[in-house]
C-alpha cells in the first residue's frame, strides 16, 4: 500500500513549495514533488507545522482554533481546496476543545503537540509518528522563538 504523499515527502502538514529555507528542506533542485515541500527526515516537517502554528500565533493574532486554521492566512484557508470548517472542527475535537476557543500556543506544549498530532492526522488519514519524534519537531519549533 502506498504511503500518503505528506508521509512520504517527510512533510506531513503538506506545506506548499516556497522559498523558505526551513531546517532540513529537501534542496529545491532535489525536490521531485511539484507542489509541496520535502524534508530530509519527519522531524523537519512536524517543525514546519508546529513553527507556522507558532508564527500565525504571534505575527497574525490567530487565538481560536477556528482561526488559526480556517481564517484567512491560517492553515487550510477558504481559497484552497480544502474544506477549512470541517477541518477546523476536526482539529478541535481531536483537543478536546471548541473552534471558539481562545488558545495560547506559548503557554501550553501539550496544546501544540495535539494541534500538530492533529494536523498530521487530518493530512494522512494517519499519524505514524511516535510521541518522541513530533515532541522532538514541537521542541525544535519553539527553539525558533
Amino acid at each position: 500500500m502506498t504511503k500518503p504523499r505528506g508521509i512520504r515527502n517527510n512533510n506531513p502538514g503538506n506545506v506548499k513549495r516556497s522559498g523558505s529555507a526551513w531546517l532540513g528542506k529537501v534542496p529545491s533542485a532535489q525536490n521531485t514533488d511539484a507542489t509541496f515541500e520535502q524534508f530530509t527526515a519527519p522531524v523537519y516537517g512536524i517543525r514546519v507545522i508546529a513553527y507556522l502554528l507558532l508564527k500565525y500565533q504571534r505575527d497574525k493574532g490567530k487565538r481560536t482554533i477556528r482561526a488559526l486554521i480556517s481564517e484567512p492566512g491560517g492553515w487550510a484557508p477558504s481559497n484552497t481546496d480544502n474544506n477549512p470548517a470541517g477541518y477546523a472542527t476536526a482539529i478541535a475535537r481531536a483537543v478536546n476543545l471548541r473552534e471558539t476557543d481562545t488558545v495560547d500556543l506559548f503557554a501550553s506544549d501539550a496544546l501544540l503537540t495535539g494541534i500538530t498530532t492533529a494536523i498530521i492526522k487530518f493530512e494522512n488519514g494517519q499519524q505514524p509518528y511516535s510521541a518522541e519524534v513530533i515532541g522532538e519537531g514541537v521542541r525544535m519549533a519553539r527553539a525558533a522563538f
